[in-house]
Parts: C-alpha cells; sequence; structure tokens
C-alpha cells in the first residue's frame, strides 16, 4: 500500500485552500492535500512511500499521479526537496543510459547535481539509478534495489479553476498490494 500524505518539515507551512484570483494575476495550485507547492518551479510536489519496489514502479507510482519522479534544476529546489528526505531518503527521477549519460525521467535537461562525496560510484557496475539520502544527499543505487520505499513525485502546478476537470485521477486500486 502506498502512503502520499507522508511530510516532515523543520519548516512552519501555511496551507491556503482557496485563492482569489486578482486582476492580473493567477492563482496556480495542486491537486490535493497530499501535494506541496513550490513557486520558484511552479511545479507540486508528493512523497509516495509504501512497500518497497524497484525504480520503475516507483516511476509509474508517480505517472498515475500525473507527474514523474523528480527532476531537480536548481539549489533552491534542492534545499525545497530536502524537507521531504527526513526520516528516509527517497528515488529521484535521474538515471543513468548504457553509454553513462544521465538524464531525468521527465525528459527535462540536467543542468545541476548535488552528489554525496564520492558519488557516483557506480558500485559494481550496477547502479544507474539515484536516490537522495536522508541528508539530503544524492547517490547512484541499483535500480532493482527494493530497500528504497519511497518517491518524491512532481508535477506542474494548474490555474485554479480552469484546468482542474483535467486532472489525473489516482488510481482506484493499489497495484503493490
Amino acid at each position: 500500500m502506498w502512503i502520499t500524505n507522508v511530510f516532515y518539515s523543520a519548516l512552519p507551512i501555511i496551507l491556503i485552500d482557496c485563492c482569489a484570483v486578482i486582476e492580473g494575476q493567477t492563482c496556480r495550485q495542486c491537486p490535493g492535500n497530499n501535494w506541496y507547492y513550490f513557486e520558484k518551479t511552479d511545479s507540486c510536489y508528493m512523497k509516495g512511500a509504501g512497500h518497497n519496489h524497484p525504480y520503475n514502479d516507483h516511476e509509474r507510482f508517480c505517472v498515475d499521479y500525473g507527474g514523474h519522479l523528480v527532476s531537480v534544476h536548481s539549489q533552491e529546489e534542492e534545499e525545497f526537496i530536502q524537507r521531504f528526505a527526513y526520516p528516509s531518503g527517497f528515488w529521484l527521477g535521474m538515471s543513468r543510459d548504457v553509454y553513462s549519460r544521465w538524464f531525468w525521467t521527465d525528459e527535462t535537461i540536467v543542468n545541476f547535481m548535488a552528489w554525496a562525496p564520492g558519488q557516483p560510484d557506480n558500485y559494481n557496475e550496477h547502479e544507474a539509478c539515484v536516490y537522495e539520502n536522508s541528508e539530503g544527499k544524492w547517490e547512484d543505487k541499483s535500480c532493482n534495489d527494493r530497500s528504497i520505499n519511497s518517491s518524491l513525485c512532481k508535477r506542474p502546478a494548474y490555474t485554479a479553476g480552469f484546468d482542474d476537470t483535467d486532472e489525473p485521477q489516482p488510481p482506484s486500486s493499489d497495484r503493490f498490494l
């Protein structure tokens, strides 16, 4: 079973359920209470936790909710997502292809990295996926590693009252039970 309302933060957070549209401004929002909006990326983030599954299952979980495993494009975004890393880290949407090039599952350009010291090390030449540890640093891991039970999903925000009818619905059943 996936749990989608896990959020840990030492920082105060204000959640606003309604939004007034002011002339010349739009109100961006996320699809539900389990998603957290970050204005600098105009994106929504959700940490999913459940049974231990390989990387590809975590990516499918995020796709089911209208996004992908998180891609990170700046130090500010990295600092924002670090609050989701405690007490356990999560899969990032980055992996390595057969030519040792890193790419994001959402097909955005790789323009930022936050590796832990000594990483990536491609231990035994079997580590092609990326995990953010509980200290907010990246490590390469085997894509089949089942010890990681969390993912961080990212999806675009939408304008309140305009495109919310097109919002994807979560899966009707848990594929991992």
